[in-house]
C-alpha cells in the first residue's frame, strides 16, 4: 500500500511538471518516524485548494486534468493509505514553483543517527 501511495505522488508530480522540470523522491528514517517526500518543480497548488485536493474526484483545473489523464482518485487513495498506517500527509506548494507532498509514518525503530535515502532528481 505504501508503494501505491508513493506511486500516486510520483504520478501527479510527473503530470503537473512541465518538460525540463525536476521530480525528486526522498525517504528518511529519523528516530521514531519514517518520512517520504516527493518534490516537483511543477505548476504548484494555490493555498485555497490544498485541503480539497484529497477529496475523491476533485480536480483543480478540469480542462488540464482531462488532458493529463487520471481519475481524480490518486490523492484521495494516498490519504486513505496514510491514515490506515497512522501516517500524516503535508503539502508544501507555491503557484508556479512546484510542490512537495510529504508523509510521516510512526516507526518502531529508534536510531540516534538518521538513515537517509535520497534518490537523485529525475530530469525529463
Amino acid at each position: 500500500m505504501i508503494r501505491q501511495l508513493v506511486s500516486n505522488f510520483l504520478d501527479n508530480a510527473y503530470k503537473y511538471t512541465p518538460a525540463g522540470g525536476n521530480v525528486s523522491l526522498k525517504m528518511c528514517i529519523i528516530q521514531n518516524s519514517i518520512e517520504i517526500s516527493v518534490t516537483d518543480s511543477g505548476i504548484g497548488i494555490d493555498d485555497s485548494e490544498k485541503e480539497k485536493i484529497f477529496r475523491r474526484f476533485y480536480r483543480i483545473d478540469k480542462a488540464r486534468s482531462r488532458k493529463q489523464g487520471g481519475t481524480g482518485l490518486g490523492l484521495a487513495i494516498a490519504a486513505w493509505i496514510a491514515s490506515e498506517h497512522r501516517g500524516q500527509i503535508q503539502v508544501f506548494s507555491k503557484l508556479g514553483e512546484g510542490s512537495t507532498f510529504q508523509v510521516h509514518f510512526p516507526n518502531g525503530i529508534t536510531s540516534n543517527n538518521p538513515k537517509i535515502v535520497n534518490y537523485n532528481k529525475w530530469d525529463y
